[in-house]
Formats: structure tokens, C-alpha cells, sequence
């Protein structure tokens, strides 16, 4: 039986500020596999955001100075969504509710921390040096939820992430949309 439902915070909650940054750059497969390595460097709290910017701006053979006009664009442009908001406060009625985030301390502080309130529990990746896919950041999250993972329903807009979620016990829906969300958790048996 379904005690809970996690939910990823970037991509899902809210936009991420990197897909918007990188919205019109034809990415190759190195470039991905070393932005995603990037990202859970700073995510770990390995790195500081300002390294994190500097080695962005390479891996996307970008100058520094352009890169960052549109690291702080996609910043300005950056919104939570509030029919995700709306619909994590529907499912508290009868479900708890996690907020699981790879993010660093700069993001996390900007964009998650003024909406923590809104979740039962909250683990963000930079604060336990764990980040997704390790099977063990979603045992973490299950548990200060006061549930087992075989009791969370992980939902991410990562294919990969959700096999982590998996891999942990974990049901896990490949986050679209919020109407395909909803989709999922019904065939799930989640009453909404």
C-alpha cells in the first residue's frame, strides 16, 4: 500500500535553469555525460557554484561573460509551477509528501528553501553528500517520511533517476506533465 509520494524539485516543481540555459545548444553525448557529471559534483557540495559556472561555461564552449548573460536570464525566467503546488497540497490530505532534490546549496536556498513548508520532508542532495541515482537517497527520503521504500512513489523527470527510485523499492513515474502524473498514479491506485 502507497504511504507516500516524492517528488524531484527541478523539472517538476520547477523549471530548471540549466534547460533553459542550454534550450537552443545542440548538446553532444560528452557534453551531456560531463554536465551531468558537473551537476553532481556541485549537487555532492564538491564543487562551489563558482567552479560549477566556470567549467559549465567550457563544456559548452561558450565565453565565460556569455554563458553567464544566460545563466542569469534563465534565472530571471525561472518559475515554480502552481498546479504542481496545488496538487502536492490535494495529496497531503491523505498521503505525505517528500521533496527530493539534486541541487547545491545556491539553488537550493533560492529556489527550494521558500517552499519547503509545502512538503512533509525534505532531502536535498548537497545537505547528505548522496545525490540520485544512489539507492540510498531514496531509502534516506523514505525514511524521514516515516515509511518504507516499497511505501514511495518517486516522481521525476529523469529516466534514470526513476530507476534509482527502482532500484530502491520504489515505484517511480517518468514526469512529463502534470495531467500524465496524475495519469500514472491512478494506474498506481492512487485515488486523486
Amino acid at each position: 500500500m502507497h504511504k507516500a509520494i516524492i517528488f524531484d524539485f527541478f523539472g517538476v516543481i520547477g523549471h530548471s535553469t540549466y534547460q533553459l540555459v542550454v534550450r537552443d545548444i545542440a548538446l553532444s553525448r560528452t557534453q551531456k555525460d560531463e554536465l551531468n557529471d558537473l551537476h553532481k559534483a556541485l549537487d555532492n557540495g564538491f564543487i562551489d557554484t563558482n567552479e560549477f559556472l566556470q567549467r559549465y561555461a567550457a563544456i559548452l564552449q561558450l565565453e565565460y561573460a556569455e554563458f553567464i548573460n544566460r545563466y542569469y536570464e534563465s534565472l530571471e525566467r525561472f518559475t515554480t509551477t502552481p498546479d504542481m503546488l496545488a496538487f502536492v497540497q490535494q495529496l497531503r490530505k491523505s498521503y505525505k509528501v517528500g521533496l527530493l532534490s539534486n541541487v547545491g546549496a545556491e539553488g537550493y536556498f533560492q529556489f527550494i528553501e521558500p517552499l519547503v513548508r509545502n512538503f512533509d520532508a525534505v532531502v536535498a542532495s548537497f545537505q547528505v553528500q548522496l545525490a540520485k541515482p544512489e539507492v540510498a537517497i531514496y531509502e534516506l527520503m523514505a525514511a524521514k517520511l516515516g515509511v518504507h521504500p516499497t511505501e514511495c512513489i518517486m516522481i521525476d523527470d529523469s529516466e534514470t533517476n526513476c530507476e534509482g527510485a527502482r532500484a530502491a523499492g520504489m515505484e517511480a513515474i517518468v514526469f512529463s506533465d502534470i495531467n500524465a502524473a496524475k495519469l500514472g498514479l491512478r494506474s498506481l491506485g492512487i485515488a486523486i
